[in-house]
């Protein structure tokens, strides 16, 4: 079993030079400057993770015919809001192959989902899954379709 925790965005941060502004319109304008300015931030977008993964042999659950099974979740908290994910993962030996099925729940401003296969020979594999997301074009739950390939050395 593995669990992570981490906090993001802790630091400090500082900004020093001179600072430009320009007005008016594309006929002509003004400019300005200003002294130098100094700007810190402490804690802001502070940002919390936490995921954890179990990954059990197919004999140690009972079942032989499974090569392992793996659970796992994530989540993180920001001051936009929470998003988490839980997912299985379990695969089934074909000789010197192994077949993986997937399959996974998350939220994401809204519930997702995901279904997914692979298959790994020798360091080399494919995987296909399909999952929704949140269109950042449309702003609507849509469908999608992702393809890898694997390579192992």
């Amino acid at each position: 079993m593995t669990l992570g925790f981490s906090v993001r965005n802790l630091g400090f941060e500082r900004w020093s030079g001179m600072l430009l502004r320009f007005a008016g319109d594309n006929g002509g304008g003004s400019s300005s400057s200003e002294t130098p300015e100094e700007r810190s931030y402490l804690l802001d977008g502070l940002e919390f993770y936490l995921n954890g993964a179990y990954r059990a042999s197919g004999a140690q659950l009972g079942m032989p015919l499974l090569g392992s099974v793996l659970v796992a979740a994530d989540g993180s908290y920001d001051l936009t809001g929470f998003s988490g994910h839980a997912g299985i993962e379990t695969g089934f030996g074909l000789g010197p192959a192994t077949l993986f099925a997937r399959a996974g729940l998350g939220f994401e401003d809204g519930f997702v989902f995901g279904v997914g296969s692979g298959l790994r020979l020798a360091g080399v594999g494919v995987d296909l899954a399909l999952h929704s997301h949140l269109s950042p074009l449309t702003t609507n739950r849509t469908l999608g379709v992702s393809g890898s390939l694997v390579l192992g050395f």
